[in-house]
């Protein structure tokens, strides 16, 4: 089982939330299944729910739904908050399977005269050449290292 999210309207209210579904059937008959989604907040609280029944036989079956989110907290550089779709498949009354995606919500654009936009704001691109460059501790990423060198180059922009 896999998910696929995207958010094609978003405003300061709502936001449009479009979670598309793969669900593969391994068995050599067909399948009753009930495929039920929920969105999550950070705190794991529901914001929306959709449920649907299908009966896959033996192949992959994608199903969609849209569901609106009120007054989305949108992702941005500097609070970039994760909402989460928990896609859970019941045969039986009994779950088989669960599958959770964590995804933003947020808008983008790009302009030819402001360049790329997100939530409506301008923001210039900013890189560097990062390569194996974590000096003595070698190979081994170490997360907290990479997050270290990351929060010392944002602090000089």
């Amino acid at each position: 089982m896999g998910a696929y999210i995207t958010t094609p309207s978003v405003t300061d209210a709502k936001a449009s939330v479009v979670v598309r579904t793969e669900v593969e059937n391994k068995g050599t008959a067909e399948a009753r299944i009930t495929l039920e989604t929920a969105i999550l907040d950070a705190a794991a609280s529901r914001r929306a729910r959709q449920q649907r029944r299908h009966h896959p036989r033996r192949r992959q079956a994608e199903r969609g739904g849209k569901d609106r989110c009120g007054q989305p907290h949108r992702w941005d550089l500097d609070t970039p908050y994760l909402y989460s779709a928990a896609s859970t498949i019941k045969e039986g009354g009994r779950q088989s399977d669960r599958y959770v995606t964590p995804f933003g919500i947020r808008t983008i654009e790009y302009s030819k005269d402001k360049g790329f936009l997100l939530n409506g704001h301008a923001h210039r691109f900013n890189g560097v050449c990062l390569h194996h460059d974590l000096g003595a501790l070698g190979s081994a990423i170490n997360r907290r290292a990479l997050e270290r060198q990351l929060e010392i180059m944002k602090s000089m922009a």
